[in-house]
């Protein structure tokens, strides 16, 4: 009775001891594309009007956009912001130190709404305004205009040299 026993507790010992193996499946899709029709949200942006600073130091193994992304992150999270407006990036690198500072002001999410025909005609506007933007080292080429004329049209186009037009009209 007693080996009996004693082979029926090593048997559920060992079939207690198998691995599980817990698997899961969700079905997810893109916003963009076929299959999903999305009304456009518009929301009211609220900036603060007192500038912040966020720092993160890190080192030159480390990515310089993987440190200003936290460093913006240390500006947004004593005031729970939730973006960052004109951010002034220094960086300064000692040795293998790299101290990355940024200031700007902190903005806020609200009145969130979908959008109406007068956000349109906003948008429309603001996609017409494109800042430039120069990254430290680099410089902005300045090209002279050397005026060409080209074409063989009654009356030729005029062009700067970096678009050329052709074409009978």
């Amino acid at each position: 009775m007693r080996i009996l026993l004693s082979l029926v507790f090593a048997s559920a010992v060992l079939v207690s001891c198998s691995s599980v193996k817990r698997a899961s499946s969700a079905k997810t899709m893109d916003i963009y594309g076929p299959g999903v029709i999305h009304l456009p949200v518009v929301a009211d942006l609220v900036v603060n009007e007192n500038k912040t600073t966020g720092t993160k130091v890190g080192n030159t193994s480390q990515s310089i956009n993987q440190l200003k992304a936290e460093a913006v992150n240390a500006a947004l999270k004593p005031l729970n912001g939730d973006v960052l407006v004109e951010p002034n990036f220094q960086i300064e690198t000692v040795g293998s130190r790299v101290t990355v500072t940024v200031t700007g002001r902190v903005a806020f999410y609200k009145n969130f709404r979908q959008m109406q025909e007068l956000d349109t005609n906003l948008l429309k506007t603001i996609l017409r305004q494109r800042p430039t933007i120069i990254e430290p080292g680099e410089e902005k080429k300045k090209r002279k205009f050397t005026p060409m004329v080209t074409g063989t049209a009654p009356a030729p186009i005029l062009t700067s040299g970096n678009i050329l037009i052709a074409g009978v009209y």
